[in-house]
């Protein structure tokens, strides 16, 4: 059974291999935004755009009548 002071010293590793990690991922995350042709990649991607609207159904409700409902109440609160 572990004890709490071994739990701390795998908290503490794990902590430390991701301050470690984190500058280097996001010097990889960056280097593949900067390399990303982003019309090939929604070329790659619209197949899968289309796949969605003709499988997807139509909501009930745009959420309009919500949001002049809402925008109402802020207006009436702001007054």
């Amino acid at each position: 059974m572990s004890t709490t002071a071994d739990r701390d010293s795998i908290l503490a590793r794990r902590v430390a291999a991701w301050k470690k990690a984190g500058p280097l991922l996001e010097d990889i995350r960056l280097s593949e935004l900067k390399n990303t042709d982003t019309q090939v990649v929604l070329k790659r991607l619209e197949s899968c755009f289309n796949w969605a609207i003709r499988k997807s159904t139509p909501a009930p409700y745009s959420g309009l009548i919500e949001q002049q409902r809402i925008f109402s109440q802020l207006r009436q609160a702001n007054k």
